[in-house]
């Protein structure tokens, strides 16, 4: 591993350090929020209800109903923004993984398609050529033995097999083209 590949590895973590304290952090102010500010409108639910004379109702309604009602909505969208930002990151980390498994398939694929480019090794030019020669007649068109479709010779199905014979002209009528080689090039291409 070189010097920078280090921090880069290290940059994550400490991020996620960072964001795991910022969320812990805003759930206790929420959790710290939401019960003072009820606990301050009952309060003042109490001294305003133990009073006779509106003058005297009026200091526990501001001190006691809207300042507890005051926090608790400041704890509610503490703890909701809280909420979103860790949903955002999950989400995040998930389109991270299918991102990766995407990239992984991607390469599998282009590796599978290499390996289908490369030379057919000679054995196995053998026994295509014997499948097309063995009364193929002019269509050079190949199936497998229990197959009830019609391939080329080069088709990614029927390469490398061992069961794959020759199609006569009386066969071609009873099996299905291939949809990826199109033997007989009847499909459309979109």
């Amino acid at each position: 591993m070189t010097e920078p590949d280090a921090f880069a590895d290290a940059r994550p973590t400490r991020l996620r350090d960072r964001v795991s304290t910022a969320d812990q952090l805003m759930t206790v102010l929420a959790a710290v929020l939401l019960p003072l500010g009820l606990v301050m409108v009952l309060l003042g639910w109490y001294g305003a209800s133990h009073t006779p004379y509106l003058f005297e109702q009026v200091p526990y309604l501001v001190s006691g109903g809207l300042l507890g009602l005051g926090l608790v909505m400041t704890g509610g969208f503490v703890l909701f923004g809280s909420w979103i930002a860790r949903t955002s990151r999950e989400q995040g980390a998930r389109d991270d993984e299918l991102l990766l498994a995407v990239r992984e398939l991607r390469a599998e694929l282009t590796q599978l398609r290499t390996s289908a480019a490369e030379p057919v090794p000679a054995q196995a030019r053998g026994r295509r050529k014997a499948a097309s020669s063995n009364g193929s007649g002019a269509h050079g068109l190949v199936a497998t033995a229990h197959g009830s479709m019609l391939h080329r010779p080069d088709c990614a199905i029927v390469t490398g097999r061992d069961d794959v014979h020759a199609v006569g002209d009386a066969e071609v009528e009873g099996l299905q083209p291939c949809r990826l080689c199109d033997p007989l090039g009847v499909l459309e291409r979109a």
